[in-house]
């Protein structure tokens, strides 16, 4: 992240939240959720436009992408997979949308 521009404090900063934090998983989370994380540059986008202000918002998955990336890692996009898939992207976008109104 450094290469990118961030400043070394930012990344330790980053590093030891990810470190403090532990995530538990149920078995038959495991995939979907390997999915759901490989799926984070794959969100579809809108830009909205105001005569104030400019922001640009998640819509939802790229589900042609989502098969694309269960394939390759090996895992069944099948409808147990798409239901998983959907809950954790309309939570997603109940976060986004809360994040977009603060």
């Amino acid at each position: 992240m450094q290469g990118l521009g961030a400043k070394q404090s930012d990344v330790a900063a980053m590093r030891q939240e990810t470190e403090e934090e532990d995530l538990v998983l149920q078995p038959e989370c495991v995939e979907p959720f390997q999915l759901f994380h490989r799926l984070g540059t794959q969100w579809h986008r809108q830009m909205i436009n105001t005569m104030n202000s400019a922001r640009l918002i998640r819509t939802g998955l790229d589900y042609g992408a989502a098969a694309q990336v269960a394939d390759a890692l090996g895992l069944a996009f099948d409808a147990p997979m798409l239901d998983a898939l959907q809950i954790m992207e309309a939570e997603a976008l109940k976060v986004f949308a809360e994040e977009a109104r603060s």
